[in-house]
């Protein structure tokens, strides 16, 4: 049987590629993007300081608290992909809508009907919605208020929109709400129409600076009832030690273990996934919203940063770090599991080239605290970002005392023997002077770790002077220690070893 040879192979159409594939096209062409597409003013998109986009009219809402400067550098949809051929634009409409991101301004009563008549087509397949309800005036919302123009109009507005999300909006899974709201009676009359909104798998709410506590925990309950599977008062709870201690170890985990510190120093040009799991020690105070780090995890919207460090916001699924005071004062038992998930399965690390303020920080800890971590990193970065070095620790002799007395302190109440440590300098950017006198100093400050000799493993990083890791190393675990090699390094991720170059080092 002859074989055509000259039979042409059939052309491969693009709506015969799997799903997966055409979603990696669409993405590739910006037709899917971070950015949040806004329903009534997409052209006019903007950046703040903090990375995160906003329309214009939102920009000029909140400006007084988070300062938007400069234009989104995202591109524009593609909408040409729309107009090649019918099937194509009913498969481009659906990954436009389902795997996008949008972001809704109402703030008066003509907004909810130019909402229906741009997308009401399609507002079965969105997925997650950002709303910003406000007045045009951005005055906060008060039941006091009720009776002057234009808050009942907004009120009407927003429970008009609750109401038509389950006939318009079946497949909503991810909702954020921002509005500026001080009390508690208020958030109760605003997010009671929420409770005709389908099941949720994330919920955030932002509201105004001064909002009070009561407030807050209206819109904690709100986004529990919204997400939960169990309704209020449809079971009974249950008891936390009744649970096999494996699964009391895995919950405690779960809420204890791997979470964003907002309180890390900025890392320029760094990943941010090399500082993701590291909890500083230091006294985590509140600080300006301007100073902390969004976690990216608080919202699918890249519109308002939800965490819930700030203060003024509540979001299910912020992995922000918070205290796990109120685990360890439930009960004894439930102190003993929290406590020892805590410490041995966190990473910790002390930051700074001053080694008082570790001091201090180490001291609020108790002994049995300090011999239960398993990971600590000494980190130094500040110089990156520095125009000077600081001339009095290279001067001060006392602060290589305080490296010395910090370091013995650790050493007699770590277990060595369980514990990583590793040591990170990402160097410094300034005179060449500055630079060999810091390297001296550092290398005198690395010296002191000999304390820790009987560590497990022992890594060190020295933007400076890479020459020199292999022989610290060797020198801290000993002719018979073996160093264990780690594929990502914290804050810096992989290390490329150098091997010493004797020769160049001692000239």
């Amino acid at each position: 049987m002859a074989l055509n040879v000259n039979k042409k192979p059939q052309a491969v159409n693009f709506l015969c590629l799997p799903k997966d594939v055409r979603m990696r096209i669409y993405r590739h062409s910006n037709l899917i993007r971070p950015c949040p597409i806004d329903v009534f003013d997409e052209r006019g998109r903007v950046k703040g300081a903090s990375t995160f986009c906003a329309s214009q009219s939102m920009a000029r809402r909140v400006q007084p608290r988070s300062p938007i400067e400069n234009p989104c550098h995202h591109p524009a949809l593609p909408l040409n992909i729309l107009r090649v051929s019918h099937a194509v634009f009913e498969d481009a409409s659906s990954a436009l809508y389902s795997q996008n991101q949008f972001r809704l301004t109402l703030e008066k009563a003509g907004d909810f009907e130019q909402l229906m008549q741009i997308i009401k087509p399609y507002l079965h397949l969105i997925k997650s919605l950002h709303v910003d309800l406000g007045t045009y005036d951005d005055r906060i919302l008060r039941l006091e208020n009720i009776s002057e123009y234009p808050i009942p109009n907004i009120l009407r507005l927003w429970e008009m929109f609750c109401d038509s999300v389950p006939q318009t909006i079946p497949g909503l899974k991810d909702f954020s709400l921002e509005c500026r709201i001080v009390d508690g009676e208020t958030a109760e009359r605003v997010l009671s129409p929420m409770k005709s909104f389908p099941l949720l798998n994330r919920c955030a709410f932002c509201f105004d600076l001064l909002v009070d506590i009561e407030a807050l925990d209206v819109a904690r309950n709100a986004a529990y009832a919204r997400t939960s599977m169990i309704r209020e008062n449809s079971s009974t709870p249950f008891r936390f030690l009744d649970l096999p201690v494996e699964l009391q170890s895995m919950i405690m985990e779960h809420l204890l273990t791997f979470r964003w510190d907002p309180f890390l120093p900025p890392l320029p040009s760094l990943p941010r996934k090399l500082a993701e799991g590291q909890i500083v020690l230091r006294r985590h105070t509140r600080q300006g919203p301007s100073h902390l780090l969004c976690c990216g995890t608080c919202s699918t919207s890249t519109s308002t940063c939800f965490c819930s460090i700030r203060g003024a916001v509540f979001s299910t699924h912020c992995s922000c770090f918070t205290s796990p005071l109120p685990y360890f004062l439930v009960c004894r038992d439930m102190y003993a599991v929290a406590h020892s998930v805590f410490f041995l399965k966190n990473q910790f690390c002390l930051l700074g080239d001053d080694p008082q303020p570790m001091m201090r920080a180490v001291q609020t800890l108790s002994d049995r605290s300090l011999s239960l971590i398993r990971h600590l990193t000494f980190g130094s970065w500040t110089y990156l970002y520095d125009s000077e070095i600081r001339t009095d620790l290279l001067a001060d002799p006392t602060i290589r005392l305080a490296w010395s007395i910090l370091l013995h302190f650790l050493k007699d109440r770590l277990h060595l023997e369980s514990v990583s440590v590793n040591f990170v300098d990402l160097g410094c950017y300034t005179t060449h002077d500055a630079i060999l006198e810091w390297r001296v100093y550092m290398r005198q400050v690395i010296q002191f770790f000999c304390f820790f000799r009987g560590v497990r493993n022992f890594h060190v990083f020295l933007g400076y002077d890479r020459r020199c890791e292999t022989e610290v190393e060797e020198t801290v675990m000993g002719p018979r220690g073996r160093i264990t090699r780690v594929k990502n390094l914290p804050f810096v991720g992989s290390k490329t070893v150098i091997p010493i170059d004797r020769v160049s080092d001692s000239q």
